[in-house]
C-alpha cells in the first residue's frame, strides 16, 4: 500500500458526490484513495450502486461496509448486540490500513463515521457536507463555544443522552476527532464561525460534467422522506403536496428521495395523481448529465437546491416552497428547514423561497 493513502467514508448519495469533489480538489492525482460506503440502512445500498457507476475511476477501490442498523425499536439487547457487532466489524480496519494518513467523513454527526475516524488517530480528518443538517451542526458547535471550546458537548432530552451513553459504551470518545478536524464545505461561513479550518467546495468536478440541454419544460419536484422516517404525518404531507400542484409549472414530476419507500411513491401517485420517478444517480448529477432538463427544480428544503444554486445555469428556476415548521415531529428537522429558508432569502441566492 502506498504511503500517505486517503480513505473517504460515506453513506448517502450527496456524501458520495462531495467525496468525489474532495478527491479531485484536495489530493494529487497519484495519491491512493479508497472509498468506503458505510451501509446501515437499506437505502444506503443505493449509494453503493451509484459509487460503482460514477466513482470507479476516482478511487482505487470501493469497499462496502455493512453494519447493523441500531434502533430503539430493537429493544435494549438488540441495540447492544448491534453496537457490539459494529465495533467488531470496524476495529480491525487500522491493521489493514497502516498507511492511511488522511480520512474524510461524509457526516460529522454519524457515530460510525466518527468512530472510524477515532480508530485512525494518526490520520488527519476532513469533514464533508451532508446537506442542510451540516449547517445546523456547525451552528450548534458555534453556539456551544466552537471547535476549541465546548462545541461538541451534548445537549438534548433524556433519550438523546441515553443514545449517546450507548454509543460511548461501545465506540469510546467517538466525537474526539472533531476537535482536530478541518472542513471541505459549501457552507464556508458557517464552518468558519464554528472554528473549523475550511476549504470551499465549489463543485468544480460537478460543473465540468454539464451537458448542453434542449428545450426546457415542466418541474422536477424533489421529494423528501419525512413520512418514511416518522418526521411528519402522511395527512400533513399530503396537504403540502396538494398545495404545490397549483404553484409549479407543469407537467410535474415528483422525484423520489433515495430514502423514500416504493410504497410511499405509489401512494403519492394513486391518491394525488402526481407522476413519480426515482433516478438511478444522485439528482444533482442527473440534472447535469440528463439529455433534457426541467424549466424548474423545486423542493421543500433540499441540499440539492444548495448544490444546484452553485452549479446550474441561469435558465432554470430554483424554488423552495416554505412549509409550516410546527408540522414536523422532530425539532432538528424544523431547525434545518429554518436555517435553509433564512440562507436563501438573501438577495444573492438564486433559490426563490415561496410562502
Amino acid at each position: 500500500m502506498k504511503e500517505g493513502m486517503s480513505v473517504f467514508v460515506v453513506s448517502t448519495p450527496l456524501q458520495l458526490l462531495n467525496a468525489i469533489e474532495a478527491r479531485h480538489a484536495l489530493l494529487a492525482v497519484g495519491v491512493e484513495a479508497e472509498l468506503w460506503v458505510v451501509c446501515k440502512h437499506p437505502g444506503h445500498r443505493f449509494t453503493w450502486l451509484c459509487a460503482r457507476e460514477i466513482a470507479q475511476s476516482t478511487f482505487s477501490r470501493i469497499r462496502l461496509l455493512e453494519l447493523n442498523r441500531v434502533s430503539a425499536r430493537l429493544g435494549v439487547w438488540g441495540v447492544l448486540r448491534g453496537l457490539l457487532g459494529n465495533r467488531l466489524r470496524l476495529r480491525s480496519l487500522p491493521r489493514e490500513y497502516p498507511a492511511c494518513r488522511h480520512m474524510f467523513i461524509g457526516n460529522p454527526r454519524t457515530p460510525e463515521h466518527l468512530y472510524l475516524a477515532s480508530l485512525f488517530a494518526q490520520a488527519s480528518l476532513t469533514c464533508l457536507d451532508d446537506g442542510t443538517g451540516t449547517v445546523s451542526f456547525y451552528e450548534q458547535v458555534a453556539a456551544r463555544g466552537g471547535q476549541n471550546g465546548g462545541g461538541f458537548s451534548l445537549h438534548g432530552n433524556a433519550l438523546a443522552l441515553l443514545k449517546d451513553c450507548c454509543f460511548r459504551s461501545f465506540y469510546g470518545d467517538y466525537r474526539a476527532p472533531l476537535r482536530r478536524a478541518e472542513a471541505f464545505t459549501a457552507f464556508v461561513e458557517s464552518a468558519a464561525k464554528a472554528g473549523f479550518a475550511t476549504t470551499a467546495n465549489s463543485y468544480a468536478w460537478l460543473k465540468g460534467r454539464m451537458r448542453s440541454k434542449g428545450p426546457r419544460q415542466g418541474t422536477h419536484f424533489l421529494g423528501a422522506p419525512f413520512v418514511d422516517r416518522g418526521e411528519l404525518s402522511w395527512e400533513v404531507y399530503k396537504g403540502w403536496l396538494q398545495r404545490l400542484v397549483g404553484l409549479l409549472p407543469g407537467p410535474l414530476l415528483y422525484v423520489g428521495h433515495w430514502a423514500e419507500s416504493d410504497a410511499q411513491l405509489q401512494r403519492i401517485e394513486s391518491e394525488l395523481g402526481i407522476r413519480c420517478k426515482r433516478f438511478e444517480r444522485p439528482y444533482e448529477l442527473e440534472y447535469l448529465l440528463g439529455e433534457r432538463a426541467p424549466a424548474c427544480v423545486a423542493s421543500w428544503f433540499s441540499s440539492a437546491l444548495d448544490v444546484l444554486a452553485v452549479v446550474s445555469d441561469e435558465d432554470v428556476r430554483l424554488m423552495a416552497l416554505e412549509v409550516p415548521l410546527d408540522g414536523f415531529l422532530k425539532a432538528d428537522i424544523a431547525a434545518s428547514a429554518s436555517a435553509f429558508y433564512a440562507r436563501h432569502r438573501e438577495a444573492s441566492s438564486p433559490v426563490e423561497v415561496v410562502r
